[in-house]
């Protein structure tokens, strides 16, 4: 049985890496348990350093604990406020961070203010958050360990080698399976974006290109249809009835980063290539031989983009990043058109763009630039998506 004294300390440490350790146990088949160090070290700094400023100025550690504890929630729980409410629209008003950053700000005000003014001693209440703290800390690792186990004990089952045809005729084509995420079809746009696609489509079966008339989307998710399209099959005939209740997804996402598609290619003396997107899923498949666009210049932790990208920095992120970001982009439509000259062997290539898909981060020519209006930055992006992509077939 753990005893803590009536005058420890500790739920703002504990408390700090919870965040952390919530977003590592759903995603432990996309992110290295390694990268796990880098923002717990961060954060326990942080939050570390801020605590002893609040005890200092409070002259009193107890009541800069809670100040720190409780703005560790309202940190990091925007990210999940802003993601739930931004599906919810009324007419042209849409949820934007200049309204939910206000009412985030009134709430830390008030906050600092209670506890500046409160003259308890907060002896309990320092108990009960330590328990509180300790135990959510206990409930997270449960978690991980039990998905750890899970995925250890039912693997994705791959397409086993020896199924495989070996032959190969002479000069095989390489091939080009290229994704632009939130592409609507041509009658979405025209209804919704009153957007004529039509030039597009002409462009595309004047090149010879197949345009299904009445397609659409089996899954609701990206990563979803990955898994699906990936390995030739529906995911319902690979999964069984507890995941597809469950959040674990790791079996899904396995599907696509060990897919039976590329283990074919690579059986017929193809070389298989990623175009790393800013997706979790198909930011680096491990099964290809080479993932081009795959490393960001400024933090390399994925587990630690996501947690800004979950807590009040959210914002700030697609500032810091943005530059980057769109590189990323640029990158990919660059190298797909050069892919050819610099490939010996035929290729396939696997290349999921994050275009037409929001943030609207480019203008209809490439120009970077942020905007607010989501039909405007979104048919903004279509628009540029069209322009690259059909410069790259051709």
């Amino acid at each position: 049985m753990v005893i803590i004294s009536r005058t420890s300390v500790i739920h703002p440490l504990i408390f700090s890496v919870c965040p952390i350790l919530i977003i590592f146990s759903q995603s432990l088949n996309l992110i290295n348990p390694k990268e796990i160090l880098l923002p717990v070290l961060l954060v326990l700094a942080i939050v570390t350093a801020i605590w002893v400023l609040f005890a200092i100025i409070l002259k009193n550690k107890k009541k800069g604990a809670f100040i720190v504890s409780f703005s560790l929630g309202i940190f990091f729980s925007y990210g999940y406020v802003f993601n739930f409410f931004s599906d919810f629209t009324s007419g042209s008003f849409y949820l934007r961070h200049v309204y939910l950053l206000p009412v985030y700000l009134v709430f830390f005000v008030v906050l600092i203010f209670y506890f500046i003014k409160t003259k308890r001693k907060l002896d309990r209440a320092t108990t009960i958050a330590n328990y509180c703290s300790i135990s959510l800390l206990v409930i997270l690792s449960v978690i991980s360990s039990y998905n750890y186990v899970d995925r250890t004990l039912h693997p994705f089952t791959t397409l086993n080698d020896s199924t495989i045809p070996i032959s190969i005729r002479d000069n095989p084509p390489d091939i080009y399976y290229i994704i632009l995420d939130s592409y609507a079809h041509p009658s979405i746009l025209q209804e919704a974006y009153n957007y004529d696609d039509s030039e597009f489509i002409s462009f595309l079966k004047s090149r010879n290109f197949y345009v299904s008339e009445g397609s659409h989307s089996n899954y609701r998710h990206t990563f979803l249809s990955f898994a699906s399209s990936l390995n030739m099959e529906y995911i319902n005939n690979r999964i069984d009835n507890s995941v597809k209740d469950s959040v674990n997804f790791h079996r899904l996402y396995k599907m696509t980063d060990d897919n039976k598609i590329m283990r074919i290619m690579k059986s017929y003396g193809y070389d298989t290539i990623n175009f790393a997107s800013r997706d979790g899923v198909t930011g680096n498949i491990r099964v290809a031989d080479i993932n081009y666009c795959e490393k960001n210049p400024y933090v390399h932790s994925q587990l630690l983009i996501t947690t800004i990208k979950t807590s009040v920095l959210e914002p700030a992120y697609w500032k810091l990043f943005r530059a980057f970001d769109n590189q990323r982009d640029l990158c990919v439509f660059s190298e797909l058109s050069e892919l050819n000259k610099k490939e010996t062997r035929p290729f396939f290539v696997f290349a999921h763009i994050l275009l037409p898909h929001s943030p609207y981060r480019f203008g209809p020519n490439g120009e970077t630039l942020i905007e607010d209006d989501q039909k405007i930055g979104y048919i903004n992006q279509v628009k540029f998506a069209n322009k690259e992509i059909m410069e790259v077939i051709d």
